[in-house]
């Protein structure tokens, strides 16, 4: 299995819409207030129908959790999280793709924590927010990167799993 580039097929939308559904049910799966396992279908998504298709699964993911929540942080916050979370599944497809999944996987726990969560403690601040600034940022970048770590990790070894198999079959 290679990866790919998006490309508009009727497989290609409907294996989106799958992982879209599986990001809907990882809304669910809350480890802390909006940080819950809906990135992971994101990450896969990355991986497998390229950093397009990833990207949006992983706003949608994001803004599934953030309903199911109650949109705690407020919903111009959670839309804004929402497309820091698209352009960190972004950026983690292109390395990826590139064969850099070390970094791939470094980046995307970078950005999707400490940087994702330094922007919202700066503009929760300006808007006003009671939960805002340096005590969000601490209270937060552990969960969050532990989350992104599991998301990303995740994705990468169904990703592996499912090489080994394809690899297998052909085998055979």
């Amino acid at each position: 299995m290679k990866t790919r580039s998006a490309v508009n097929t009727p497989k290609h939308i409907a294996l989106a819409g799958l992982l879209i559904a599986l990001s809907y049910v990882g809304a669910f799966l809350k480890l802390q207030g909006t940080i819950a396992l809906d990135a992971l279908p994101a990450f896969f998504g990355a991986i497998f129908l390229g950093p397009f298709y990833g990207g949006i699964i992983g706003a949608l993911g994001h803004f599934f959790t953030a309903l199911f929540s109650g949109f705690p942080l407020s919903f111009p916050l959670h839309v804004l999280i929402s497309l820091l979370m698209m352009g960190t599944v972004q950026v983690f497809g292109v390395l990826y793709q590139k064969g850099q999944r070390v970094l791939a996987a470094a980046a995307g726990i970078i950005l999707n924590g400490p940087v994702s969560l330094l922007v919202l403690s700066v503009v929760s601040s300006f808007i006003g927010l009671p939960f805002h600034g340096k005590w969000m940022f601490f209270s937060l970048v552990v969960p969050l990167s532990a989350a992104s770590a599991v998301n990303i990790l995740g994705a990468i070894l169904i990703w592996n799993l499912l090489l080994k198999r394809k690899l297998k079959e052909r085998s055979l």
